[in-house]
C-alpha cells in the first residue's frame, strides 16, 4: 500500500514545522548583532532602557557595558532596523549612534 504523502505545518506562535507523520522541526530566525555608542550610565538609565527595548519586538537580547568608554549598547535582533532602534532610544533621552 502506497504511504500518503508528508505534508507540512507551519506553527508561528512555536516557530516550528510539523509534518503529517509526527517529524518537528524548530525555525530558528536570523539574528542580527547590532552595537551603538550610547550615555547609558547609571543604573536608572537601565532601568529606562528596559522599558523601551522590553517594547520592540524583534530583540531577542541586549546588554550595556557601562564600563566602556562608548558604553556600548549590543543588541541582538531579528530585524536590522538600527534607524528605527536608533530613534526609540534617543527619544527616552539617550545618546545612541551606531557602531
Amino acid at each position: 500500500m502506497a504511504q500518503a504523502p508528508m505534508t507540512w505545518v507551519y506553527n508561528a506562535f512555536t516557530q516550528g514545522l510539523f509534518s503529517s507523520r509526527g517529524t518537528v522541526l524548530k525555525i530558528q530566525p536570523t539574528m542580527n548583532i547590532l552595537i551603538f555608542k550610547t550615555n547609558i550610565k547609571y543604573k536608572k538609565d537601565l532601568h529606562n532602557i528596559t522599558q523601551v527595548m522590553n517594547n520592540i519586538p524583534s530583540v531577542a537580547f541586549w546588554n550595556v557595558d557601562r564600563e566602556d568608554i562608548d558604553k556600548v549598547l549590543r543588541i541582538e535582533s531579528t530585524d536590522n532596523d538600527t534607524e528605527a532602534i536608533r530613534n526609540k532610544i534617543q527619544y527616552a533621552g539617550y545618546l545612541c549612534e551606531e557602531l
